[in-house]
């Protein structure tokens, strides 16, 4: 990890703990560029349940492989929850339609992209999916690092409390075998927490 997230006391209900970073430095980030996780051409699922406890000033990034190219899920400085796609010639950003999320709750944010040809749409604790405007048509691919709680290359810092990420990439999101949750810390440079914050039981189960 860098900086100093720290595990929170509690998560949403029936996901368990979750990590708080602090917007100042906090975020884990990969050693290199984890190809499993490019969209390509086919689908995508975005998910994580976010808590912040005072609107961003700014856009703060939850989890994101981005550079000009790529996918990202983020709260803005409306309080807003948005996705953000782009295949080097269009890039859709989809936040302004979103009910502002509720300060020191739980909310879950799931982002959906069918595939090349398609807007991508957001949808909050289950309401209606809300889609960008413009349809992204090319290969989602990049060399990038993934990235909880900032972009790849540090900028967006997330404040605030996250648990259960998960990238979903493929075309039938029911199949588990398809399903990538990101580790903390298999995938992630110095992923562990200080011994005094760390849980009993660190699984693969995204930063739960």
């Amino acid at each position: 990890a860098n900086g100093n997230p720290v595990y929170a006391a509690e998560g949403p209900t029936g996901v368990g703990k979750a990590i708080t970073f602090d917007g100042t430095g906090d975020y884990f980030l990969t050693a290199a560029d984890v190809d499993a996780l490019d969209a390509g051409t086919g689908a995508l699922v975005l998910e994580a349940w976010v808590k912040i406890t005072a609107t961003p000033s700014g856009n703060q990034e939850i989890v994101a492989k981005y550079g000009s190219v790529g996918w990202g899920l983020y709260v803005n400085s409306s309080a807003q929850a948005g996705v953000l796609l782009g295949d080097g010639t269009t890039t859709c950003t989809t936040a302004s339609a979103v009910t502002a999320l509720s300060l020191n709750a739980w909310h879950l944010i799931r982002a959906t992209w069918a595939g090349g040809g398609t807007a991508p749409s957001i949808a909050v604790d289950g309401g209606t999916a809300l889609a960008c405007g413009s349809n992204v048509a090319n290969t989602i691919s990049n060399a990038n690092a993934v990235a909880i709680g900032a972009l790849p290359n540090a900028t967006n810092q997330f404040a605030g409390s996250i648990a259960d990420v998960r990238v979903t990439i493929g075309n039938n999101t029911n199949d588990l075998s398809l399903k990538t949750k990101i580790p903390v810390p298999s995938f992630f440079v110095s992923g562990k927490l200080p011994a005094k914050q760390k849980p009993g039981n660190c699984s693969d189960s995204g930063v739960a």
